[in-house]
C-alpha cells in the first residue's frame, strides 16, 4: 500500500469522490481549514468559467458537461496544497480517473444509498441526473446510479466510511489523520 501521507505531501492535492450528496464540499472545506490548504469545489469552478449553472450546462447534454469537467480538472494541476472535491460522475470516466491517479491522492466518501436519498430528497429537482425522480423512484435510481459507480469510487487511494452519525467535522479529522 501506499504511504498517503508522504504521497498528499508529495502530490499537494487531495481529491474527494463519491456520490453527489456524499459531503464532498462540506468535508472538502473542513479539511482544507484542517490542513491549511486552499478548497475548490469542481462544479463551482466549471459554473464559474462557463457563466451558467450545472443543470443549465446539461440541458446542452452530458457530454458537454464532461467537456468542461475534464478541462476543470486538468486546471487543477496548477493548485497545490489543495482539497478538490469531484463532482460524483467525474471518477466514472477513463481519462479523468488516470489523470487523478497520478496528480493527487483520490479519497472515496463512501455514504449509504438510503442516506443519500434522506439528504439529496428535497433537491433532486436541482440536480440534472436525478430530475424527474420523487420517492421510492429516487431511491431505486440513487441506488442504481450508485451500484454503478462503485467500482469506480472503490479505486481510490483511502475509503471512508461516512457513517450516519459522523459529521462533516469528524470526517475531515479522519482524512487528516492520514496526513501524518
Amino acid at each position: 500500500m501506499k504511504n498517503l501521507a508522504a504521497l498528499i505531501l508529495e502530490t499537494g492535492r487531495l481529491y474527494l469522490t463519491g456520490f453527489m450528496g456524499a459531503g464532498k464540499s462540506v468535508t472538502g472545506r473542513e479539511l482544507a481549514a484542517r490542513a491549511g490548504w486552499s478548497f475548490c469545489d469542481l462544479d463551482d469552478e466549471i459554473e464559474s468559467r462557463a457563466g451558467r449553472t450545472v443543470s443549465e450546462i446539461f440541458e446542452d447534454g452530458e457530454e458537454t458537461f464532461r467537456m468542461l469537467e475534464r478541462k476543470a480538472l486538468e486546471r487543477t494541476s496548477e493548485y497545490s496544497r489543495s482539497v478538490i472535491a469531484l463532482g460524483g460522475g467525474a471518477i466514472v470516466w477513463r481519462d479523468n480517473r488516470e489523470y487523478l491517479t497520478d496528480k493527487g491522492v483520490v479519497v472515496y466518501l463512501d455514504v449509504a444509498a438510503e442516506v443519500l436519498f434522506e439528504r439529496l430528497g428535497y433537491s433532486s429537482s436541482e440536480r440534472p441526473l436525478l430530475s424527474g425522480f420523487q420517492g421510492t423512484d429516487l431511491l431505486n435510481h440513487i441506488e442504481t446510479v450508485l451500484e454503478k459507480r462503485r467500482p469506480f469510487y472503490e479505486r481510490a487511494d483511502l475509503i471512508i466510511d461516512c457513517l450516519p452519525a459522523k459529521t462533516a467535522g469528524d470526517i475531515a479529522e479522519e482524512i487528516y489523520g492520514h496526513f501524518q
